[in-house]
């Protein structure tokens, strides 16, 4: 499920330069996750029931790049964690 997915991703998390997430859940039953530096940078992931990951990059001049990814492409994943805590 989701929730098995997203606890243990958020719990490895090192703060670092970042604010603690924001979690809510969606009505489609995916949960979104927001991640914010204090460099101005944001990352917001919506973690979908059919393994996909939707993704929100916002930078410091509030340039925005959406994607996608599998929950699984785990390098992908620490990629985006390293742009948001500028890294």
């Amino acid at each position: 499920s989701v929730t098995e997915w997203a606890k243990p991703f958020i719990l490895k998390q090192p703060l670092g330069d970042l604010t603690g997430p924001v979690i809510g859940p969606e009505s489609s039953g995916a949960v979104q996750i927001t991640w914010a530096s204090r460099c101005g940078r944001q990352l917001e992931l919506h973690i979908e029931q059919n393994g996909r990951i939707e993704y929100l990059k916002v930078s410091e001049n509030d340039d925005m790049v959406e994607g996608e990814i599998l929950q699984s492409s785990n390098a992908e994943i620490d990629e985006l964690m390293a742009w948001v805590n500028n890294t």
